[in-house]
């Protein structure tokens, strides 16, 4: 057991688990997105531009398309003046639009960027605020000993890049490169981007059941980084020890199999990709085989030119496979990115039963207003981590002002749990009467 809550009866006093009364689980946070844009807002210049750059560049992407197809079409020309004269026009407008792309670009991935160094830097700080201002029997709860909470706040807090990478940027992107392909493409041919569009549907559903399955055991492989940095952690604090007493090799062998369930998933990961990959990639040039079977149809019907088949193909199938194939398999990441920031804001909805800053401790008792007296009265107690252990039973003392006292007595005998219960480590949850 790890924490505990007291259970009084006239026969004895026994304790019972609360441990999400003490520390709140991922489980149980709900995210609230304007809390999230909140803190982005802090740095608004970055924001907006970020903001304005990732849908811009989702907007550049199928225009470059269209000029290219436009300027293959004339290159392609029997006729030398239209080779000359529209192949140049559309080549210095394709290589305008490419320069404004690398310069919409350049200013996209530094604001991103800034934005997710602020951001990281926004939680780490409020993380570390509560981590000194939490009581002890936070700490004594097994997922927050002291290697799982700095293996949290390294993982999760570099996850809020791949958050602000994923939501702001690709997400972003896909939208507005989609609403524009689609746009471009009823107004040159409907047809066709009709026939492209049937597809789309069944693309979304194998990427996202894809994603769906890789994040099956995310909570297990979660729970066995944390273990694996808790194993670390204590191996770094106590390295004499483990010298001393020839550990080295059972250490290795412990940290190897709190990691080898990851070890077994990336494997399982890595096969289920390679499937859906493929799986994807045939469907894109399924795809391009039902726009070329119906384009030879419309063509002979008299419907459609060759040529305007031939932009279409480069705009509006290029722009489709780079949504399926370059966005969407990163699109699913954004589920590892809020299970980091549930698991963040899990530390950071908890409330410290006692909380050590000024703000928090107004119009209570100060060191002004106290007399000094010191009386225990009918006191049990047990710690957290051991609560079948009763360390104090019906303790009753007082110490008067100015009294000079000793605590003696053999090790394990609650000398040291009477020091923390007055220096208000733990919560009167755990104690039963006052002191």
């Amino acid at each position: 057991m790890s924490s505990i809550k007291r259970i009084n009866t006239e026969e004895e006093v026994h304790f019972e688990r609360r441990d999400n009364e003490i520390s709140k689980s991922p489980d149980d946070v709900k995210l609230k997105s304007c809390n999230i844009i909140k803190e982005l807002w802090t740095n608004k210049c970055d924001f907006i531009f970020a903001l304005l750059s990732t849908l811009i560049y989702g907007i550049i992407i199928p225009f470059n398309g269209y000029i290219k197809g436009h300027g293959l079409q004339a290159l392609s020309s029997k006729y030398t003046t239209i080779r000359y004269d529209n192949g140049l026009k559309y080549s210095l407008i394709f290589l305008l639009i490419e320069c404004f792309k690398i310069i919409v670009y350049f200013i996209m991935n530094w604001t991103l960027e800034n934005l997710g160094i602020n951001l990281s830097k926004i939680y780490r700080k409020k993380m570390m605020k509560k981590y000194i201002s939490f009581h002890m029997s936070f700490f004594d709860i097994d997922r927050n000993s002291p290697g799982s909470l700095l293996s949290k706040m390294s993982i999760d807090t570099v996850q809020l890049h791949i958050f602000i990478n994923k939501i702001i940027g690709i997400a972003l992107i896909c939208f507005s490169l989609l609403v524009t392909s689609i746009i471009l493409g009823f107004c040159y041919e409907y047809r066709l981007t009709l026939i492209t569009l049937a597809f789309l549907p069944l693309l979304l559903f194998i990427t996202f059941l894809r994603r769906l399955i890789l994040q099956v055991d995310s909570k297990k492989s979660m729970e066995a980084n944390m273990e694996g940095g808790r194993i670390i952690s204590e191996c770094v604090t106590n390295t004499k020890t483990i010298f001393s007493y020839n550990f080295t090799k059972e250490a290795l062998k412990l940290y190897l199999e709190s990691i080898d369930y990851i070890t077994q998933k990336q494997i399982r990961d890595n096969i289920i990709n390679g499937l859906v990959l493929a799986f994807i990639y045939f469907s894109r040039n399924l795809v391009n085989a039902v726009i070329l079977i119906a384009g030879k149809n419309y063509i002979l019907n008299n419907t459609l030119d060759s040529d305007n088949m031939s932009v279409f193909q480069t705009f509006m199938l290029n722009n489709f496979k780079t949504i399926i194939t370059a966005y969407l398999p990163n699109v699913g990441r954004i589920r590892k990115a809020l299970a980091s920031l549930r698991s963040i804001y899990s530390t950071l909805e908890t409330e410290s039963l006692i909380p050590p800053f000024d703000e928090n401790n107004n119009n209570k008792i100060s060191a002004n207003n106290i007399l000094g007296k010191i009386e225990f009265k009918n006191v049990y107690f047990a710690y957290p981590s051991n609560p079948e252990h009763v360390i104090l039973t019906n303790i009753n003392f007082t110490i008067l002002p100015g009294q000079k006292i000793a605590l003696v007595g053999y090790s394990g005998f609650g000398k040291s749990a009477i020091i923390q219960l007055l220096e208000g480590f733990y919560d009167d949850e755990m104690i039963k009467d006052k002191f």
